[in-house]
């Protein structure tokens, strides 16, 4: 802002926050929009690793807790901006706080198990899959909670590059439950490979996969499993993979 701006006392929220005072990652200076994210594998031009790690609850449950996370984060977010405000007054005291989100971009809550669960191991290795019918693109992205200090501050975050892989449509449907397909966060994989298939632009890809498989599902009076088995060129041809996955992972077959 032009002119200095106040800040209320709020102790319910230094109470979460105690003396956290870094906006590190947050502000590039007082007027300035968001930095970029974590840096990657020692590369600072991305910017300063702080901004992932504003997160919390991963020892409670994320339906059940949901508000009680909520409210523990916003507490952090207030309490921290007030710490800034009154240790650092003229550095920022020209600085207010603009908005804040509400709603929780939860991480991990559940996976369903399909007819193949893809691995870190599929993914690091580019395993081929004649059921291809997505390529993924992004590294694994691990959250470790347990910062000695500061609960709503992960103790670690890794960044470990991936090559392109493919996901099966396998990983797409459910085993036991015939009319059954998921997409996103949830798909049938390991936790460490669920760590880069979670990201929004791989779920796209799922659900271009799925919208697809449910045409050919209606078309023929099939389920997802006999589509996978008896119509999988055809899914293919639809999502435009069968093409794509080789160019991508440099394959010729």
């Amino acid at each position: 802002m032009d002119e200095p701006v106040s800040f209320p006392d709020v102790p319910w929220a230094i109470a979460v926050a105690k003396d956290y005072a870094d906006l590190g990652g947050q502000v590039k200076w007082p007027g300035q929009e968001n930095t970029a994210g974590p840096s990657v594998d020692g590369d600072s031009s991305t910017g300063s690793r702080l901004t992932h790690f504003w997160e919390y609850g991963q020892w409670l449950d994320p339906y059940a807790d949901a508000e009680a996370i909520r409210d523990h984060l916003l507490c952090a977010v207030y309490g921290t901006f007030a710490n800034v405000k009154r240790m650092a007054p003229d550095r920022y005291a020209t600085l207010a706080l603009d908005w804040v989100g509400h709603v929780l971009a939860t991480g991990e809550l559940r996976r369903l198990v399909g007819d193949y669960i893809l691995t870190e191991n599929d993914i690091r290795s580019a395993r081929h899959f004649p059921d291809v019918v997505a390529i993924n693109r992004c590294n694994f992205c691990l959250h470790y909670p347990g910062h000695e200090k500061y609960d709503f501050r992960l103790g670690d975050w890794q960044w470990i590059r991936t090559p392109p892989y493919q996901v099966p449509f396998r990983c797409l449907y459910s085993r036991n439950l015939d009319n059954l397909m998921m997409a996103g966060k949830h798909i049938s994989v390991t936790h460490i490979a669920g760590s880069s298939t979670k990201v929004m632009l791989n779920g796209g890809q799922h659900g271009v996969a799925v919208g697809s498989a449910a045409y050919l599902c209606k078309k023929y009076g099939a389920t997802p499993r006999e589509v996978a088995r008896r119509h999988i060129k055809e899914l293919q041809d639809i999502v435009g993979e069968r093409g794509q996955y080789k160019d991508a992972l440099g394959r010729n077959d």
